[in-house]
């Protein structure tokens, strides 16, 4: 069992664990791995090269080419991944499994997306992100506000008045907004 991720170049990533006793074993290469694709027809395959998640270590992808797959068409294809007991960074006498961490995979593919969405430049306006507008938000609603009625200073929520102050406003005689500082 893998998780498939479709890839922007129409191919697909595959994710899976390497596990021993339900630990994920890190730092494996690529040279540790015999990795296959077999095509519905089981006629044909091809060499998978396997690689370390950066953001997830212990976690294992190989991108199957989106050649192979559009020369064998539609149907349920085979991954086929295995340790090779020989290699330099294994000991030959450990039993492994390849395991499909669920969860670390959820955790990951969410992250990656909350963090895309988070940091969209000019995502609310130009220049400003949704993570700094959050930000701006939550120490206006929520921070410890200084500086008295005409120029106020609010602050990070949880940091008290020793908190980063996050906008600063300066007001006029009247009152009305003569500037806005943003520190997000």
């Amino acid at each position: 069992m893998a998780i498939w991720k479709a890839l922007t170049t129409a191919g697909v990533r595959v994710f899976f664990g390497a596990a021993q006793n339900g630990v994920l074993r890190t730092g494996l290469l690529a040279s540790d791995f015999t990795a296959l694709l077999l095509e519905p027809g089981d006629t044909a395959s091809t060499a998978i090269t396997i690689s370390e998640s950066t953001q997830k270590p212990g976690l294992y992808y190989g991108d199957l080419p989106s050649s192979f797959l559009a020369d064998h068409g539609s149907g349920q294809y085979g991954f086929l991944v295995g340790i090779n007991a020989t290699g330099p960074t294994l000991n030959a006498q450990e039993l492994y499994s390849i395991e499909v961490n669920q969860q670390a995979i959820n955790n990951v593919i969410l992250n990656s997306i909350a963090d895309g969405l988070l940091d969209r430049p000019s995502g609310i306006e130009a220049g400003i992100t949704h993570r700094q507008a959050l930000r701006g938000i939550a120490a206006l609603l929520f921070g410890a506000v200084s500086g008295g009625p005409g120029n106020p200073s609010f602050r990070r929520v949880g940091g008290g008045q020793l908190g980063t102050v996050r906008v600063t406003i300066t007001a006029g005689s009247t009152g009305n907004r003569t500037s806005i500082t943003l520190n997000l």
